[in-house]
C-alpha cells in the first residue's frame, strides 16, 4: 500500500492516525487518542490501513508538525480573532453659551 501525506490511516493497536511524512517502508504518523505523538512506523512489520472516512475534524484543529534537525517540532495552528469594527464612533457636545 503506497502512504501519502495527509492521508488518515488506522492502526489495530494505535487507532486512528494522520500520515506526516513517508520515507520508504517508515511512514511517520500522530495518532489520535495517543499521548506519544508523532510516530514513525514501519509499515511492514506494522501495517495500516487507509481510513474510509478521509476527514476528521480533531485533526483539523491540532497543531502541526514540522520536521527540524532536532526531530519533530510541534507548531500551533494560529486561530485569528474577528476583526474589530473599523466603523468609528464620534462624539459631539454640545455646549450652551448664555448671553448677558
Amino acid at each position: 500500500m503506497r502512504y501519502r501525506i495527509g492521508h488518515l490511516v488506522v492502526n489495530s493497536k494505535l487507532g486512528l492516525g494522520k500520515v506526516l511524512s513517508v520515507s520508504g517502508d517508515n511512514v511517520t504518523v500522530i495518532f489520535k487518542d495517543q499521548k506519544d505523538n508523532p510516530r514513525t512506523i514501519n509499515v511492514v512489520m506494522v501495517p495500516m490501513t487507509l481510513a474510509e472516512d478521509q476527514a476528521d475534524p480533531w485533526f483539523d484543529e491540532q497543531v502541526t508538525y514540522k520536521k527540524s534537525k532536532k526531530g519533530w517540532t510541534a507548531k500551533k495552528k494560529r486561530t485569528v480573532a474577528p476583526a474589530a469594527s473599523k466603523k468609528k464612533k464620534t462624539v459631539t457636545a454640545k455646549s450652551s453659551i448664555k448671553q448677558a
